[in-house]
């Protein structure tokens, strides 16, 4: 019997494509997709990130060869 991760990539347990790994294909993959998609915008994570800002960081000093973690 095939279960629902059997049911996404047309009935077999791998699929060894170059590409298809972690993805799905079928009514069920299509699902899965759709309420995942749902669920980002319900909680509002589909927003975009601000960028990252690399003027803010400032190199540690190295007072020894060994820097302290307190």
């Amino acid at each position: 019997m095939c279960w629902h991760w059997c049911a996404t990539r047309g009935g077999k347990d791998y699929d060894a494509r170059w590409g298809t790994r972690m993805t799905g294909e079928g009514p069920y993959a299509t699902l899965l997709r759709q309420r995942l998609d749902k669920a980002r915008e319900r909680y509002g994570l589909d927003v975009k990130l601000p960028g990252l800002r690399t003027d803010l960081f400032v190199a540690p000093k190295l007072e020894d060869k060994q820097m302290s973690l307190f």
